[in-house]
């Protein structure tokens, strides 16, 4: 009966008065292999859609019901029978789009990004009075993870989270990420549901006791490393996940700060410091966030953070500097099998890094702050008496730090952290900026660290080809800020760079639209991040790479990736022999690129 009243409703929206809608969109749902069909499933028919909400549903259909809205489109929807079937007709003729939806499934292709998108849409035309070619959708089923957690006595643990975690990317470094949590009840069982086919890292959050249970990740170790993934396959159940909590003795780290940048408020109420502890085990994927650690010390410049599991860490201290913002302090701590004290954390003033910018070796001047505009109106008395109009406002000055291009575009130069949490160390660097009166970029301020200069916006048909500090070579590598005293870096932009377009296509010959290209840097330079280019492909599967260096580089393509998962240097050599590799010398290159598959990349 529901399926009827659907297919009544979409009867009488789809065909408007006038219309001799003879047209029908017909399709299937099905799992992965094409012979089981999925019933129930939720099918939203738009259509016939023009203009604007054409364009907008061809380039993003995953956002096809809010195109109709904002569209005032037409809308029909329709649940799939036994087998997976739906038929929509008395079309009129016109552009359609068909979204698959339903609770407890996905796509089988992840998104571009690689997460998972828990719908699948297809576009149809329908001629008039002829029949859409039949739509083949196909629908992954979640899985299940269940089992129990036991605390180190082998009791039942109950209110405890238990989480799921996949392995995604910032910046080329591992990140672990939470994707699922639950709670064990009062037997200590979890059940774990709606998981996209994968492989899962399952851990229970850590508890507080007299001696610290520490987060332990199945099958009940501690040490990542020592972990095992969990394969969930497409609709599968995979229970008797049961492991026991581990225990570990824990530590103090005690200490103080010694500021020497200057007093800003009250001395009788300095502003507190805040700390963070970041590990610094290479093997441990980086965490998605960082979470401030708590300082139990009362005492003014001291710190007492207790808590800590043995390990090497990183221990940042961050006060307020002259503008307000949190400027960092750090020492190495190494966390044994006693209490750590006497630690001293140093936050000394920034130097000077001065960024100058050369076009063919020539120095092109960056823009200075923009003067101050003169808020009351100046009046001009005309030759012949009164009060004549006053002239125009000269045109606003470019922002500082940037210059125009010969195309009339704005480029920027940046100033970034290389350090694996650069949030801590890029707000007080990046926000102390200005011009000199040579045209140089200066950041005052700087605080100790690894950084880099970047370029965005570049000149059209230019390229950076060199990054330099005292005349040698830090476009791969970066330079530090410390003792040294304040750095001058020169970035070196030539003219002559390369342009490279193609199209993706899959194993059928056929073009792959919104595929992820990614143009890879030999292998020795591959810490480089300013050498990759990525683009995603049109609805023709075309796409264009430009200002590129001439060299030699590795062409990549995915129907679907992890952001910033190709500068992953473990990532991609899974993927390295799928590269095209290529030679760029003169002018422009075409290429034809083959997509790597979404059921490879997983």
């Amino acid at each position: 009966m529901k399926a009827l009243l659907s297919l009544m409703f979409a009867l009488a929206v789809l065909q408007s008065p006038g219309q001799s809608g003879q047209g029908t969109i017909s399709g299937r749902v099905t799992r992965p292999g094409g012979t089981e069909g999925i019933s129930g499933v939720d099918i939203l028919l738009v259509g016939p859609l023009t203009g604007s909400a054409a364009n907008a549903a061809a380039s993003n259909p995953l956002m096809i019901a809010e195109i109709a809205e904002g569209a005032s489109a037409p809308q029909a929807r329709i649940a799939t029978d036994g087998d997976g079937r739906f038929v929509f007709r008395n079309l009129a003729s016109g552009q359609y789009t068909v979204r698959a939806q339903e609770e407890g499934h996905f796509s089988a292709a992840p998104g571009v990004t690689g997460a998972p998108v828990s719908m699948v849409t297809a576009s149809a035309i329908v001629s008039s009075g002829s029949a859409a070619s039949e739509i083949q959708l196909t629908m992954v089923r979640g899985g299940t993870i269940s089992g129990r957690v036991r605390d180190a006595t082998g009791q039942p643990a109950p209110g405890l989270q238990v989480v799921t975690y996949q392995i995604g990317y910032r910046d080329g470094h591992e990140v672990l990420g939470a994707t699922s949590t639950r709670t064990t009840d009062d037997r200590g069982e979890y059940r774990i549901f709606w998981l996209f086919p994968g492989e899962y890292y399952l851990a229970a959050s850590p508890l507080r006791s007299a001696t610290e249970t520490v987060r332990t990740y199945y099958p009940g170790v501690t040490d990542f490393k020592s972990t095992l993934l969990v394969p969930v396959p497409d609709g599968a159940d995979v229970s008797g996940m049961d492991f026991n909590l581990r225990t570990t003795p824990v530590f103090k780290i005690t200490g103080r700060i010694v500021s020497s940048l200057p007093v800003i408020s009250n001395p009788s109420r300095p502003a507190s410091p805040t700390f963070y502890l970041l590990p610094r085990d290479a093997g441990f994927p980086i965490a998605p966030t960082f979470p401030a650690s708590q300082n139990h010390s009362m005492v003014p410049g001291e710190f007492e953070i207790q808590g800590v599991v043995p390990s090497s860490y990183d221990l940042v201290a961050t006060v307020p500097d002259s503008s307000g913002r949190p400027y960092p302090g750090r020492v190495q701590v190494e966390v044994g099998g006693r209490d750590v004290e006497g630690v001293t954390v140093t936050i000394r003033p920034g130097v000077e890094v001065k960024a100058r910018v050369f076009l063919d070796g020539k120095q092109i001047p960056l823009s200075p702050p923009a003067p101050v505009q003169v808020s009351a109106p100046i009046q001009f008395l005309n030759p012949q008496g009164g009060i004549a109009p006053p002239p125009p406002p000269p045109p606003p000055a470019p922002p500082a730090g940037t210059f125009l291009t010969s195309a009339g575009t704005l480029a920027r130069v940046f100033l970034r952290s290389k350090e694996i949490y650069p949030q801590l160390f890029e707000s007080s660097a990046s926000g102390n900026m200005t011009s000199d009166s040579t045209g140089a970029y200066v950041w005052s301020g700087v605080p100790e660290g690894a950084y880099s200069i970047q370029l965005s916006g570049a000149p059209a048909n230019s390229y950076v080809a060199d990054v330099r500090e005292r005349g040698a070579s830090v476009y791969d590598t970066g330079f530090r800020v410390g003792d040294r005293g304040d750095v001058v870096i020169d970035v070196m932009i030539s003219s002559g760079a390369k342009s490279i377009r193609g199209v993706v296509r899959d194993a059928a010959g056929k073009p792959v639209a919104s595929a992820t290209v990614v143009l890879v840097p030999p292998m020795a330079r591959r810490q480089n991040t300013a050498l990759y280019k990525m683009t995603r492909t049109s609805l023709s599967g075309e796409f264009t790479l430009s200002n590129v260096a001439p060299g030699d580089y590795k062409l990549f393509a995915w129907e679907g990736i992890p952001n910033s998962a190709y500068l992953n240097g473990a990532f991609m050599e899974k993927y390295e022999a799928h590269g095209q590799a290529i030679i760029l010398g003169s002018g422009e290159s075409t290429f034809d690129v083959k997509v790597i598959s979404t059921e490879r990349n997983r």
